[in-house]
């Protein structure tokens, strides 16, 4: 007698309670880190609806979980596409320990390629960006280091380290990258303890400071490039801080008659008011092949044909200047976050996500010019502590934001009772998402009838996973009712550890856990038949 058994992973929930970085793999989902695992949240909607319409229920659950990391994941970063924008195939992790591991995906599964070990310690931020040259990569890290890593060419290859800035006693916080537009010249900008932006220009071999940029009166937390929406030639940098403000920076050629290129520079055409303004110049170098010759014949032939091809320098001084403030939140200003798809446009949108427990975007004020809130999502009442990281998702029809307390948020933007796209991206409705401890698992426990699950954890919250139908209540549906449903969720509750008995077998010390480690009675209560989608209740 024999007995086969398979098991198949069906529900995974774990969130960071720290102030993580969000990013987003375009046609996978969102990665972050959750103890030691990198996960992939995906936002699943209905695949049969044009896109101008959305899921009446458009939930999040976690795809993917990639366990490599030895110590805490704090970064992840993904690597643009060259060749499709709507999917990268790349991405990379940073971590506690200074391990910076470098993603790719083989088929449907995600394999490390590369680990790339240079810092001493935790990993605070990532960032990427593409040139002519190859991929750079910047780290930063609490061991007071600055590092530039690249890799030449399109595809494969390994990242080395062009350049290590060391900081002193001074701490970076948020990296960003992004290319000039027109030009191969990457930028990077960092921000740290200093409550100031460094700018920087960044190439294959050297990593040259061009700028510092003061105004901010606490520490900077987040930064996040866009191109211009009056000018094709100008790139804006978007500082978040922990004094509530955000500043928005303009990076843009200086004419040759000195006045700006940017329309909507308001601010320094008024004559009472002098910025200070920052000079860098910027070298472009195009290939310029001389008249066609009679075909070579020979090898000495084709080496003077190639020897023709003459290349011209040309020198642009850019200039880096203070362009806005936005004033809207009461408290420290964690991410800052463009939309994808309408940045650049006339009327660009900016996410920010705070301390206060608001998700605010903003847009310019098409008759001023004015920087004003255009729409504000976020928590009422209740314990949490507010917002640590954010993103605009799937083609910028989603926000998803996660909390101290481990809680994944997501909104639709959609009209109010209908599934339809709002396309000035005024109105946002909350939807499923899932969510799980940021301390370690301690117990798991089951309800006799199976509709309910509980768990509590290591960071002191007791948390109640059950089955819902659409409306999004949290009220207990026998089995029969989720599998109609095809969605379930749960609800976290304040309470001591010690308010459940142990029972059941207990998780692998990390805060990401799967029904596989329970009891072998969880099995009978969840299975993919009876339940598609387990996620966070509010």
């Amino acid at each position: 007698f024999s007995l086969t058994m398979s098991l198949e992973p069906i529900f995974s929930a774990g969130a960071r309670g720290g102030a993580s970085q969000l990013a987003e793999i375009q046609g996978h989902g969102i990665a972050y880190g959750v103890g030691k695992f990198v996960v992939l949240f995906g936002i699943a909607t209905a695949p049969s609806e044009p896109s101008s319409e959305l899921s009446a229920v458009a939930t999040g659950r976690i795809t993917h979980t990639l366990a490599k990391h030895k110590a805490q994941v704090n970064a992840v970063c993904g690597v643009p596409s060259l060749s499709d924008a709507h999917f990268e195939t790349e991405f990379l992790s940073g971590a506690d320990d200074g391990e910076i591991i470098h993603w790719q995906r083989v088929g449907t599964h995600w394999e490390p390629k590369q680990s790339l070990s240079h810092h001493k310690g935790a990993i605070h931020s990532l960032a990427c960006a593409w040139t002519a040259e190859g991929c750079f990569v910047a780290s930063a890290g609490s061991d007071n280091r600055l590092v530039l890593w690249f890799r030449a060419g399109t595809s494969g290859g390994a990242f080395v380290v062009v350049q290590e800035v060391a900081l002193g006693s001074a701490f970076v916080l948020a990296v960003a990258l992004a290319v000039l537009p027109g030009t191969n010249q990457a930028i990077l900008a960092t921000g740290g303890d200093d409550c100031r932006v460094g700018i920087y220009k960044v190439s294959s071999s050297s990593l040259q400071r061009v700028a510092l940029l003061q105004g901010h009166e606490g520490w900077v937390r987040a930064l996040a490039f866009s191109s211009h929406p009056a000018s094709p030639t100008a790139l804006v940098l978007a500082s978040g801080s922990q004094d509530t403000y955000i500043r928005l920076w303009l990076i843009e050629p200086v004419s040759v008659d000195g006045s700006d290129n940017a329309s909507t520079d308001r601010i320094s055409q008024a004559a009472e008011v002098q910025l200070v303004q920052h000079t860098f110049d910027v070298t472009t170098t195009t290939a310029a092949t001389a008249p066609s010759a009679p075909s070579a014949t020979t090898a000495a032939a084709a080496v003077t044909a190639a020897s023709s091809q003459t290349s011209t320098s040309t020198s642009t001084t850019y200039k880096v200047k203070f362009d806005a403030l936005l004033l809207g939140h009461d408290d420290i200003v964690y991410t800052v976050c463009w939309h994808p798809t309408l940045a650049g446009q006339p009327h660009p949108l900016l996410l920010s996500a705070s301390m206060d427990k608001t998700l605010i975007i903003w847009r310019p004020d098409p008759e001023s010019g004015v920087w004003i809130e255009h729409a504000r999502v976020g928590e009422v009442g209740g314990n949490t502590l507010g917002f640590y990281s954010a993103l605009f998702a799937h083609n910028g029809d989603f926000i998803l934001a996660h909390g101290y307390q481990g809680a994944s948020h997501v909104w639709g933007s959609h009209l109010p009772g209908t599934t339809k796209i709002d396309p000035t991206r005024t109105h946002w409705q909350p939807c499923p998402a899932v969510s799980g401890h940021f301390g370690a698992v301690t117990d798991l426990a089951w309800a006799a009838t199976g509709s309910y699950l509980l768990s509590c954890s290591e960071d002191q919250t007791t948390r109640v996973y059950a089955p819902t139908r659409e409306n999004n209540t949290c009220t207990p549906a026998p089995a029969a009712a989720a599998a109609a449903a095809g969605v379930c969720t749960a609800a976290t509750v304040a309470a001591p550890v010690s308010s459940l008995s142990p029972s059941s077998a207990g998780p692998d010390g990390s805060t990401a856990w799967g029904l596989a480690s329970a009891a072998r009675s969880f099995a009978a209560a969840l299975v993919p038949s009876q339940c598609a989608t387990w996620t966070l209740c509010r």
